[in-house]
């Protein structure tokens, strides 16, 4: 018997029901999840936005690496969305629309851009390379601006001359990028472009115009036919 015993008491456990419960638990924590996420997207959206542009995305803008001229053109920009938002709530399609075209638009991380410029400017790269740099900066500015990039492709175009933080999603520039990094920041930019067909002709507008033009389209989409 106590052979018997000790030969049942070495049975291995099943995790069956283990598994079971912490497949339960964590479809609760997923429901819970959900839940929050809705009530987030359908209750008071105005006055969140409002307070997210204000508490959020301002200070992040203010932290940037954007030329001065365009950090404070943005920043009266969202002062003015923010004010607008609480008092001439827009609906939730048009909330939602701008919610997304901010999120996917690279223009608020532009100031890596600029950066990237200066590093190049003082490189060992040729002149003519430097030129053709100023030339893909503005395609896929222009990019941008017609919404065919988005941050998820500017984040691979630098890959090899930015950090990006974890906590802030904000991408950092290499202190001293070698100039085989930099000529692949720019093989990868001008392929983009070309295969986005982006024009190659002369793009005037800032960064800060282009983000202006984002807000203006988000909160005034094209009437559907």
């Amino acid at each position: 018997m106590a052979e018997t015993e000790a030969a049942d008491d070495s049975k291995p456990v099943t995790l069956g029901p283990a598994c079971a419960v912490l497949f339960l638990m964590g479809a609760l924590a997923l429901a819970v999840s959900l839940v929050i996420a809705s009530w987030m997207l359908m209750g008071n959206q105005p006055a969140m936005a409002a307070r997210a542009i204000e508490e959020q995305m301002i200070p992040w803008v203010n932290q940037s690496v954007l030329a001065p001229e365009d950090r404070s053109e943005i920043l009266e920009e969202l002062r003015q969305l923010a004010e607008q938002i609480r008092t001439t709530p827009p609906d939730d399609r048009k909330l939602l629309r701008l919610k997304m075209r901010i999120a996917d638009s690279p223009v608020l991380q532009w100031g890596t851009m600029q950066v990237l410029a200066q590093k190049i400017a003082q490189s060992g790269l040729s002149e003519d390379e430097k030129q053709a740099a100023l030339r893909t900066s503005q395609r896929l500015l222009r990019a941008a601006s017609e919404g065919t990039l988005g941050i998820q492709q500017l984040e691979f175009i630098v890959q090899h001359v930015t950090r990006k933080e974890v906590l802030s999603g904000r991408l950092v520039n290499l202190e001293n990028p070698s100039d085989a990094d930099l000529r692949e920041f720019l093989r990868r930019g001008e392929a983009f472009a070309d295969t986005a067909k982006i024009s190659r002709d002369s793009f005037s507008k800032s960064p800060s115009q282009v983000f202006h033009d984002l807000i203006l389209d988000a909160l005034n989409p094209p009437e559907r036919q």
